[in-house]
């Protein structure tokens, strides 16, 4: 089973157009592998715990961490293209979502949204997940995947932010107290900044349903881009804190009115609002109309924001 695996995934149908595609990526769109490598990383750190798999916010961020590690701004992609395309090639397969009769074939999405328009989900072959399941296994599969798809001199980068995914979501599953962390893993996770932003990210918007704590927006785009910064109540480097009750889902505005000082929140969870965004000159009504509203709480009433990390903030932020 595990050679007729190692097998089918380096026989992937890829474009192969050496104007399109470099020897870095032996001439061929490394979409399919891209997409492969970042589901075996979250099933590594325990966020894939079932044969099901969305276009989540977490696989799309794992799979674009490969893409701009090789790509940067030069080539935009989407997650999209090989999500559905890999059915063609045996690997897994999309399940229509339970209202659409007639989803659309995987030729013709193009798009996160149209991808979510039709299908729910996906499942890998059932002997392929099993495979993955055990590390061993997971790992001969992955090497065989950086060494068909990808030139000597570019591996050890591909390895490198494997790492990179698997430790965030680590650390994700470590926040939300669902696992444990060696004091190595600790350690490293502390001192590597991709890894705890996007593992505190990971974490704390969700919980939030990726909406603003303080005015309440929440913007999406087709690519599962959103609005919303996971913000520090007290700044990581003042007190190395990312607990979840050390964070707030805010969107561009409210994240830099509330480090500014310009809004803060009281006791009871309810919005304050500084006098000087009512100066002459300011034009904030948009602000203004948040004070006393209650804020957005996290869906696990254990992360909601600390009072001691609020009560920080209103003596040392914010704007009387």
């Amino acid at each position: 089973m595990l050679t007729h695996w190692t097998q089918k995934l380096t026989k992937l149908r890829t474009d192969k157009n050496p104007k399109r595609w470099s020897a870095l990526t032996t001439h061929q769109a490394p979409h399919k592998p891209f997409l492969l490598l970042a589901i075996m990383d979250l099933m590594e750190a325990g966020r894939i715990t079932e044969n099901r798999f969305e276009p989540s916010l977490e696989l799309v961020e794992a799979f674009s961490s490969y893409w701009d590690k090789l790509f940067s701004k030069t080539k935009i992609s989407t997650m999209a293209y090989p999500f559905p395309r890999l059915q063609g090639d045996g690997v897994l397969t999309l399940i229509p979502l339970p209202e659409v009769s007639h989803p659309l074939p995987p030729t013709e999405i193009h798009s996160l949204h149209k991808l979510r328009s039709c299908y729910s989900h996906a499942q890998l072959d059932d002997c392929l997940y099993i495979l993955l399941q055990g590390p061993k296994t997971r790992e001969i599969l992955r090497s065989a995947l950086i060494t068909h798809y990808f030139a000597p001199e570019i591996r050890p980068i591909i390895q490198g932010e494997s790492r990179v995914n698997r430790l965030s979501a680590t650390y994700t599953q470590y926040l939300l107290n669902r696992k444990t962390l060696t004091p190595n893993e600790v350690k490293e996770v502390t001192v590597t900044r991709i890894v705890r932003d996007r593992g505190f990210r990971g974490a704390l918007l969700p919980e939030y349903d990726h909406r603003c704590a303080l005015c309440k927006v929440r913007v999406q785009t087709p690519e599962e881009h959103h609005v919303v910064d996971a913000a520090h109540i007290i700044p990581f480097a003042e007190t190395q804190n990312n607990d979840l009750t050390n964070g707030l889902s805010l969107c561009k505005l409210c994240h830099w009115a509330f480090d500014e000082g310009m809004l803060g929140i009281d006791k009871h969870h309810q919005i304050i609002v500084s006098h000087h965004l009512k100066s002459a000159g300011n034009s904030a009504a948009h602000l203004l109309g948040l004070e006393n509203c209650p804020i957005v709480e996290p869906r696990d009433q254990t992360f909601s924001p600390g009072f001691d990390n609020l009560a920080w903030h209103r003596r040392r932020v914010f704007v009387r």
